[in-house]
């Protein structure tokens, strides 16, 4: 387990990791730089957990690793809810605390609905 980032190893670049039904999470490494990261299906209360794990996974384990640099891409997410947006936010934290960045690319109508209603109150 890497406890800086609270996490197991990180999956291979370009694997695909799927979790539980109605979710799979693929990995992968562009010449970019950047670590990709694809969110396919629903993120929500039953795949909060499988989709931390998998996300987790994702990140570097290096502390200079180039990979520091993520983006999620979150077109493919049919469902979310706030237990997936807590997911999303715990993701962040640990990225911020690694010295990384963070960017959400392409929010599926779900996500940008869900945002809206948390910023807004």
């Amino acid at each position: 387990m890497d406890e800086r980032l609270g996490g197991p190893p990180p999956a291979p670049a370009g694997a695909a990791v799927s979790g539980v039904d109605g979710l799979v999470v693929e990995v992968v490494h562009p010449r970019s730089g950047i670590l990709l990261v694809v969110v396919r299906g629903e993120l929500v209360e039953q795949t909060a957990a499988q989709a931390e794990h998998l996300l987790a996974r994702a990140l570097p384990s290096e502390p200079h690793d180039p990979r520091h640099r993520v983006a999620v891409d979150l077109s493919g997410v049919s469902a979310v809810t706030a237990p997936g947006l807590d997911v999303l936010l715990r993701l962040q934290d640990r990225i911020d605390a690694a010295g990384g960045h963070l960017e959400l690319l392409a929010p599926s109508a779900p996500v940008i609905l869900l945002l809206h209603e948390a910023v807004s109150g």
